[in-house]
């Protein structure tokens, strides 16, 4: 039965590489093809490694290199169990912080379970129509923002020119001050 089950599954991986292939049709020619194309490239493979000695020690330390390149051999072969403990004693306090706070997901899962969280997604329709005002009076009060921008702008050009008035008028009335008090100092001498 599980010689029957082995052969199903070689069956169906085979087919899944004739599709990756291109080749998915699931007749005897298409199937042909993709074994020969396999073929093909396994004698490509084998010519171009023919005569050098140091790909051949490749392939047969591949398994080993494959395990090398594993992120927990790595660990392993650099971290001893004695540093290992003491990084996760160097996180102690990071770890319970985390605990706590799984603690807290937990305890509010109730919270996150009832019935007015549940329902939320059938008030989206009630939602859209709000969405839509709030937008509204978004463009509304930036409209609003720009029409009182250009009112403090005249406001502000206005009382410049005002305070410029003033200042001339200042200057005219000094001038003929000083000048009638010239006047009246030269009429007394």
């Amino acid at each position: 039965m599980s010689a029957y089950l082995q052969l199903r599954e070689l069956e169906e991986r085979l087919k899944y590489l004739e599709k990756l292939v291109g080749e998915g049709n699931s007749d005897a020619d298409s199937s042909k093809m993709a074994v020969e194309q396999i073929y093909d490239v396994k004698q490509k493979l084998a010519n171009l490694t023919t005569g050098r000695e140091r790909v051949h020690k490749l392939w047969k330390r591949l398994d080993e290199l494959n395990r090398y390149l594993d992120p927990q051999v790595a660990d392993e072969l650099t971290l001893s169990d004695g540093m290992k403990s003491d990084i996760i004693l160097a996180e102690k306090d990071h770890i319970e912080e985390q605990a706590a706070l799984l603690q807290q997901v937990e305890n509010l899962k109730s919270v996150f379970e009832s019935e007015h969280v549940k329902a939320a997604p059938t008030l989206s329709d009630k939602l859209h129509p709000l969405a839509a005002v709030q937008i509204d009076q978004q463009e509304k009060l930036e409209n609003l923002g720009s029409d009182v921008k250009q009112l403090l702008e005249a406001y502000n050009n206005i009382i410049t020119l005002i305070s410029k008035q003033f200042v001339q008028w200042d200057e005219t009335l000094t001038r003929y001050e000083v000048s009638k008090k010239v006047r009246k100092t030269n009429e007394y001498i």
